[in-house]
């Protein structure tokens, strides 16, 4: 598996207020913005894949470090 990341520009609001674009990953596209889960501190431990999944959730930020 390659690690190359890109980010894929969209639409751009006037005097730079916000934009769309997409994040390509070796796992997947994350649509921006996006709503991601934060998984540091073990926050969503007690949530199976499926329901962060429903929540909206394109990607997990979490790190191993508690």
């Amino acid at each position: 598996m390659t690690a190359e990341f890109a980010f894929t520009p969209g639409t751009f609001l006037p005097n730079g207020l916000g934009r769309t674009g997409v994040i390509h990953t070796p796992h997947g596209d994350i649509r921006t913005p996006a709503f991601i889960a934060v998984g540091t501190k073990a926050t969503v431990k007690a949530v199976l894949p499926e329901g962060v999944a429903e929540l909206g959730a394109q990607a997990v930020l979490a790190n191993a470090y508690h």
